[in-house]
């Protein structure tokens, strides 16, 4: 169950972290609690709103910030999948890639990135890990797992 049940835990939220534009319209985005019955891998069901749910550490870990860049949008398209069906290790596979390539600079691309990542084929699950290419190993994993998040 989500801590962020309540309208004051978000905004307590939003003052600690950056996880929207500054220069996006109010109407843009809008951060929201979530229901006791919600969870990060559902999808939008019968609604008619344009939404996902992200896990509250992914994007303080990360430093995602809204909307996502062009470079994850094409890494979430190439893989065929939504935000929320990214693993949290994925994230930072993907977030530790693109701070490498901005500290060295580089432009990070899709085939520089899926040169040393790739799919982990598995279990079914509703979510999609990456892992390092080991003949192509860039970063150390990640030393704090999700696992068990």
């Amino acid at each position: 169950m989500s801590i962020y049940n309540s309208s004051s835990s978000v905004q307590s939220f939003l003052d600690s972290v950056d996880i929207l534009d500054d220069s996006l319209p109010d109407h843009a985005f809008s951060v929201r609690r979530c229901l006791p019955s919600d969870r990060v891998f559902h999808g939008q069901g019968s609604s008619d709103l344009d939404f996902f749910f992200l896990y509250s550490k992914v994007v303080k870990d990360s430093q995602l910030c809204l909307p996502l860049d062009e470079f994850s949008i094409g890494v979430l398209r190439a893989l065929n999948v939504v935000p929320t069906q990214l693993h949290p290790n994925s994230w930072a596979y993907l977030r530790g890639f693109q701070m490498l390539c901005l500290a060295l600079g580089l432009t990070a691309t899709l085939a520089s990135f899926l040169h040393h990542y790739c799919t982990r084929p598995g279990k079914k699950v509703d979510w999609l890990s990456l892992v390092s290419q080991n003949k192509n190993r860039l970063l150390n994993p990640h030393s704090s797992s999700y696992k068990f998040f």
